[in-house]
């Protein structure tokens, strides 16, 4: 199936915004035949940002590549 709605989200030292737009995403209601994505770009954050996307993924059903230390 093709995906037909991308959320990407670019962000670096915003841990406590990006808890919040998580937590509005999850919220979001979306039709199962609606295949969707998110994309989650932390751009060397050196707050709590790498472990809230962590968390994120742990409790979520996905697909993760990694490229940062």
């Amino acid at each position: 199936m093709q995906i037909v709605v991308s959320i990407i989200i670019s962000t670096r030292n915003r841990a406590k915004s990006l808890r919040q737009i998580l937590e509005a995403i999850r919220k979001i209601e979306v039709p199962a035949d609606m295949p969707t994505e998110l994309i989650l770009v932390d751009n060397a954050s050196e707050d709590e940002t790498s472990t809230i996307i962590r968390n994120w993924r742990s409790a979520q059903d996905y697909f993760c590549k990694e490229a940062c230390a």
